[in-house]
């Protein structure tokens, strides 16, 4: 019998939300702000952000936005919140449009995931919190506003992905090491953007051989010997 399932969301703040007695046109506000946000980092990254960049990008004066918004920071911090909101709850309405037939493998479940999470990394969100967390690497207080968004992400999804898949139709290690796998090469492979000849194709061929290794037999039972070895070779401490 499977958990409840946690919803990630509460642990991201929403930077949209209205307090006290703020009219629903605030919200809209900043939400308009906040897309401006993440067009500004996904088209010119985050060395040109700026709080007259955004406001011009909204279509606000600098002091309208900055009272949504008080400072660099503070728009830096929602910023980083609206985008894990959002990739989290695309995420999650993908996978929940998979349709589980009788019989449904949880090999096919798999093969979905990869094409969900290929379809994820295509927009502006990714593109613009891509820029964020390279930018934290040099930047101490972007990374203390990163790092605990990038774990409840991860989290989000990993719990995303095993509430479609059928229970009991996977290792827990197993199934780590095909989500990391499919995560961070396909991330690695758009976040370097740095294959050009011919570059449909040999993606098409980077997605298909996810596909192949994740949800194929042959892949499948290549991934438990890893596991199996794995596990035989460091046991938990």
């Amino acid at each position: 019998m499977r958990n409840e399932p946690k919803n990630f969301l509460e642990s991201v703040p929403d930077p949209t939300a209205l307090t006290g007695n703020e009219l629903a046109k605030s919200r809209s506000t900043r939400r308009r702000i906040l897309d401006a946000a993440r067009d500004i980092l996904a088209t010119q990254g985050y060395s040109r952000f700026s709080t007259l960049a955004v406001a011009e990008r909204a279509g606000l004066t600098r002091p309208a936005m900055l009272y949504h918004f008080g400072s660099r920071l503070e728009l830096v911090k929602a910023t980083v919140h609206h985008l894990a909101r959002q990739r989290i709850e695309v995420f999650e309405a993908a996978l929940a449009d998979i349709s589980i037939e009788p019989g449904y493998k949880g090999q096919a479940v798999r093969a979905a995931l990869v094409d969900t999470l290929w379809n994820q990394l295509q927009g502006p969100d990714f593109a613009a919190f891509t820029e964020l967390v390279a930018a934290a690497r040099t930047d101490s207080e972007l990374r203390s506003i990163t790092s605990p968004v990038l774990v409840a992400f991860d989290e989000s999804r990993r719990a995303a992905a095993e509430r479609v898949l059928p229970e009991g139709s996977y290792d827990p290690e197993d199934f780590q090491l095909s989500r990391d796998i499919v995560h961070y090469l396909l991330e690695g492979v758009l976040q370097q953007d740095s294959i050009a000849a011919n570059r449909e194709r040999r993606l098409a061929a980077i997605r298909h051989f996810l596909k192949m290794l994740v949800a194929s037999t042959p892949g499948a039972e290549f991934l438990q010997a890893v596991t199996a070895d794995w596990k035989a070779n460091n046991p938990p401490a």
